[in-house]
């Protein structure tokens, strides 16, 4: 009886991973609207609309309807809504799980709440005042509300922006309203409207000088971002500034003042307890020279002197960080619980390309790094294991993705011509191991997103001859 279960383990260690690939459906040409492929966040769902306007939910045909937009999925993939209009003229009507859903008012708009929440709407309705000098004359304005998770938020004149945390646990409004022309005074040539920020909880306070807000994933809060003051406030530093703007980040109590801009998007840690943001200026090297610097502020500390700062990651208990750059041409990494140093000094990392690695994770606490030149093999970093040189392949390091116990990772890569995957033992790292024989086509699917089921079994969606198909890797 143990006979043969040793015989099964040794043949699948031999053969590489078990892979299953189910074809879904044959995406016809002049039948399936263009853009119109929509996938669930766990790979286990497919949507598309027909060119005569019906909607296909894994395989189940819904419709025709007159009108109707792509299909959205919640963060946890168990409900699916889209819009559609059953004749013209008439506003949409959200279809959830396939069945109409009543709603209170006309819907405006429908969206996730960020990257993994809810499904959300906007509500309109049309307000008509009559005139109190003239009953004959009468105004109308439309107001407009969002419909969350938790229930809807007050009526408002104008919903600006709506601002979403990755995991959709808080959101904050950017709002107007038009100022009363009882409290304009005469001849007045100021604004004619209010800006306001309007968080979850009802808290409404007037935008001011904030010009971003960032909800923070876990409930943990808002990053504000504020316009500055200029010059004689300007931040002492090593560098000669010659952009002298400021703005402010204020997050969980700390008020942070930078100089320069604003630059890209922030950083939370998984639990959103810690964040981090860049900010862009212009400064002036010891030699002369007029550069830009894009620096870190981690946790209310900037990083200062090193002219290029990039691929900022936190490990997921938000315990340790990692961020790479380059200072001048020499290139260096700066591990929290290690410092900063450049790619020769630090340990094991002799070898890599030198430039910024293009992908950082945390696997049980080690660092693991990608690096991939445009004319070079992709070079995977393992902390404690070493470097090793991934086989000739384009990585695509946006895929990167590895098992929840640590011991696996699964890679997109290209050949030029087609789409592949690959896994990487990170036990005992090794070349890239190709896991389908055949290439893919990655067109709106989501650059091939890996998603894993358990430590051992992972999935994805695949186009292949105008097929789409999932595959299913079990290890």
């Amino acid at each position: 009886m143990i006979l043969p279960a040793i015989l099964v383990i040794s043949f699948h260690q031999l053969q590489g991973p078990l892979v299953k690939e189910t074809k879904l459906f044959k995406v016809q040409k002049g039948k399936v609207s263009a853009g119109s492929i929509s996938l669930s966040p766990d790979m286990a769902h497919y949507s598309y609309g027909t060119t005569d306007n019906k909607v296909v939910i894994d395989g189940v045909s819904y419709g025709p309807y007159f009108t109707h937009g792509t299909v959205l999925y919640s963060g946890d993939s168990k409900d699916f809504a889209f819009l559609a209009g059953m004749k013209a003229n008439e506003p949409s009507s959200i279809y959830w799980n396939g069945v109409e859903r009543k709603t209170e008012n006309p819907v405006s708009s429908m969206f996730r709440a960020g990257e993994s929440g809810g499904i959300c709407w906007g509500e309109i309705k049309l307000v008509v005042t009559k005139d109190e000098q003239d009953p004959t004359k009468e105004s109308r304005e439309v107001f407009t509300r969002l419909m969350h998770s938790d229930g809807a938020t007050e009526w408002m004149e104008k919903i600006e922006k709506v601002y979403f945390s990755d995991d959709g646990s808080l959101f904050a409004l950017r709002t107007s309203e038009k100022i009363p022309v009882k409290e304009v005074p005469p001849n007045s040539t100021g604004p004619t409207s209010r800006d306001y920020i309007v968080y979850k909880d009802g808290k409404k306070v007037l935008r001011g000088r904030t010009i971003q807000v960032f909800p923070s994933p876990g409930g943990q809060g808002y990053a504000t971002v504020s316009e500055g003051a200029t010059s004689s406030e300007a931040i002492t530093s090593s560098e000669a500034i010659t952009s002298l703007n400021l703005f402010e980040v204020t997050f969980r109590g700390r008020t942070t003042k930078s100089k320069g801009e604003f630059y890209g998007k922030p950083v939370f840690s998984p639990d959103g307890k810690q964040f981090a943001f860049r900010n862009s200026f212009t400064g002036t090297t010891p030699d002369g020279r007029n550069i830009q610097y894009y620096q870190y502020n981690i946790g209310g500390f900037s990083i200062p002197d090193l002219q290029i700062q990039t691929g900022l990651t936190f490990a997921p208990d938000g315990k340790k960080w990692v961020m790479c750059g380059l200072n001048g041409k020499l290139p260096f990494i700066y591990l929290s619980n290690t410092g900063m140093m450049p790619y020769d000094e630090f340990p094991m990392l002799n070898g890599v390309p030198p430039e910024p690695y293009k992908a950082a994770r945390f696997a049980n606490g080690k660092l693991v790094l990608l690096f991939q030149t445009a004319r070079g093999n992709p070079i995977l970093f393992v902390e404690d294991k070493g470097i090793v040189d991934l086989g000739s392949l384009v990585a695509l390091p946006e895929t990167m993705s590895i098992s929840p116990d640590g011991k696996r990772l699964l890679l997109g890569g290209s050949d030029i011509k087609e789409s592949r995957a690959f896994s990487v033992d990170l036990q005992n790292p090794g070349p890239a191991v190709e896991i389908l024989k055949k290439g893919y086509d990655l067109q709106n699917l989501g650059k091939g997103s890996f998603i894993w089921k358990s430590n051992t079994e992972a999935q994805f969606m695949i186009l292949r001859n105008s097929e789409l198909s999932r595959v299913q890797v079990t290890f």
